[in-house]
């Protein structure tokens, strides 16, 4: 299963000038639940963004989100490729950080300390598999999920990186689930498993 159609193939690289404006205007008339997109987000090098539900309606959010001032947000992914995606999707538009595997401890130190004490950061952006244990994120106050796991204590992990000794406040968490999908039999199984273990 993907989360986009751009981890499954390269964008065309010999795309004609009439294509490339064709695109844009396209780009520009995209909706999503009855809004326009952000202006921000109208770029044609994101334009493959839109081929995503998760990620049109993660780009209204986040625009939602940042309108209120009060919030900071974590968005989690399983893989690596799907993170730069949504990176490319959002780097013009919004401070964050980023942590994955490549990361050594000292780096990882200082995008903690730069979410903590940047307040044009925004986001983080983070790796299960390199972020989803050992973090104190209590900065944030909104948790993302962009893909569910099989294994239901990997996201509620993820989730635990907000909710954590010394946060003052409610934490939201949203777990992005597509219809028709993976995503849908790998969360009912969730409930399944959790249910075997009360």
């Amino acid at each position: 299963m993907l989360l986009h159609p751009a981890l499954a193939s390269e964008e065309p690289k010999n795309r004609k000038q009439d294509e490339h404006n064709t695109a844009t205007q396209a780009d520009r008339d995209i909706v999503v639940f009855g809004r326009e997109l952000p202006e921000t987000c109208k770029r044609w090098e994101v334009a493959k963004t839109f081929e995503s539900a998760k990620l049109r309606t993660l780009l209204v959010m986040l625009e939602n989100l940042k309108k209120k001032k009060d919030y900071k947000v974590l968005v989690f992914c399983h893989s690596v490729g799907m993170l730069d995606i949504v990176q490319d999707a959002i780097q013009n538009s919004y401070g964050y950080c980023r942590i994955d595997g490549k990361l050594n401890a000292k780096a990882r130190a200082k995008m903690v300390h730069s979410f903590y004490n940047d307040e044009d950061k925004f986001l983080f952006l983070i790796s299960k598999t390199a972020g989803g244990t050992g973090l104190n994120l209590v900065a944030a106050n909104v948790v993302i999920i962009l893909d569910p796991e099989w294994n239901p204590a990997t996201d509620a992990q993820a989730a635990d990186r907000a909710y954590r000794m010394g946060q003052t406040r409610d934490v939201l968490v949203y777990k992005f689930v597509t219809k028709d999908s993976y995503d849908e039999i790998k969360y009912a199984r969730q409930g399944y498993k959790n249910e075997q273990v009360v």
